[in-house]
């Protein structure tokens, strides 16, 4: 399952976000792929485009599960277990 991390090097809420979402990259590592996006790159802009990702960080999964803003490592733990769950 790939996750994709839309971010920009001047939001405060990104740093964050990111380290959980790498942090349980690793916890579920071989389930869990992660693709981060800086918003502000040439490819950024047209990825966040077709994404529709007016905000970040903006964390998109696979199954159509996303979070526009701020997500605790709960939420993105819970939406994590549900996907690969589906995926089985």
């Amino acid at each position: 399952m790939l996750i994709r991390l839309f971010y920009s090097n001047s939001c405060p809420y990104c740093p964050p976000t990111r380290r959980i979402v790498a942090s349980l990259a690793k916890e579920f590592s071989g389930k869990v792929g992660v693709e981060e996006v800086d918003i502000y790159s040439a490819e950024g802009e047209e990825e966040a485009e077709r994404f529709e990702v007016e905000m970040v960080p903006t964390v998109i999964f696979e199954d159509g599960t996303r979070f526009d803003g701020p997500a605790s490592e709960e939420q993105i733990r819970q939406a994590i277990l549900r996907a690969t769950a589906q995926s089985r």
